[in-house]
């Protein structure tokens, strides 16, 4: 079997939303991957009208990534230009429920035998916090004293160390995690933040996903780092883990994170760690979860994304 890989180009400020849109349409994950171009297509020149000074930067484009199953090989397309039919289809689906969103739309098919490592050659170690090293399972590292290393293969699960709103969750989980505590993870992905927060010395930790193929995978980096026996990875959503944890930490959209905020404020003994949420999201995001009687404690940004840190009064 073949896989169609089909790419949606949007600006930063419509990835959030366009995330969603594809999660909607069927999809059942949305690989996201930021490029910023730094330099304009055509030479800056100062013209009446046109303020004087440096060359203004572009604004940052997100290219998110999804895949369908194909049972046949056909080749891939740019814009659903010369493409079979079935790809036309697929292309002039995502264009309908995207509306306006996404400015450029291309394909490619990538063979079975490639599937598991066509991605792998644009992922390398990475260094994140104080402490904390993400490193792919199939790269070789010298660990340094001090240095705590979560080896991970997420295969089609969300969750590798590259993407700020990982990172954030990262930063934050090194300051908060105190020895002993409960975490959950919900929207776990690759299970990345559950498997940091218990190599930080959480007793136990527990996430979920709604993709059966991310707690799969969930589960076999949790073995693999040798930390299973403090970890439950299960397919569902906030609404299926039981009790409160020490921290809670979310990785999702900013939109699902409102919807579930009753919910996650619920299961928050002491922290909550939100992240997801691009930048002109984050007032919403804020509003919602002071209702539910948390107090923001601090807020992360990069690259345009946001990570809140609640505290239980």
């Amino acid at each position: 079997m073949d896989y169609l890989e089909i790419s949606v180009t949007v600006w930063t400020d419509e990835a959030e939303r366009a995330a969603g849109v594809l999660l909607g349409a069927g999809f059942a994950g949305v690989v996201m991957g930021e490029q910023r171009f730094d330099d304009l297509a055509e030479p800056w020149i100062e013209e009446p009208g046109r303020p004087a000074g440096p060359m203004p930067e572009r604004p940052a484009e997100v290219t998110l990534r999804v895949y369908e199953a194909r049972t046949e090989a056909p080749p891939a397309v740019d814009d659903a230009s010369s493409s079979p039919e079935a790809e036309v289809e697929t292309v002039a689906r995502i264009r309908g429920a995207l509306g306006g969103l996404g400015h450029r739309i291309s394909t490619r098919v990538i063979a079975e035998e490639s599937w598991a490592e066509s991605w792998k050659r644009f992922w390398d170690v990475q260094h994140v916090g104080d402490h904390l090293v993400i490193k792919p399972s199939w790269k070789e590292y010298t660990a340094s004293a001090g240095d705590l290393v979560i080896e991970l293969d997420p295969k089609q699960a969300f969750g590798t160390g590259t993407h700020a709103t990982t990172r954030l969750c990262l930063q934050a989980l090194e300051r908060l995690v105190r020895p002993g505590d409960g975490v959950f993870d919900v929207g776990c992905g690759s299970g990345i933040l559950a498997i940091a927060a218990v190599r930080l010395q959480a007793g136990r930790a527990a996430g979920v996903d709604t993709d059966p193929v991310a707690v799969a995978a969930a589960r076999e980096n949790a073995d693999h780092n040798g930390v299973a026996d403090r970890l439950d990875f299960a397919v569902g959503t906030a609404s299926n883990l039981a009790g409160r944890a020490d921290i809670v930490v979310a990785n999702i959209l900013a939109e699902i994170l409102i919807e579930l905020a009753a919910d996650l404020a619920a299961l928050a003994g002491r922290d909550l760690i939100l992240s997801g949420i691009i930048d002109r999201k984050a007032p919403e995001v804020r509003a919602a979860f002071a209702a539910q009687g948390l107090a923001l404690a601090e807020e992360l940004r990069e690259d345009g994304w946001v990570a809140q840190h609640f505290r239980r009064a």
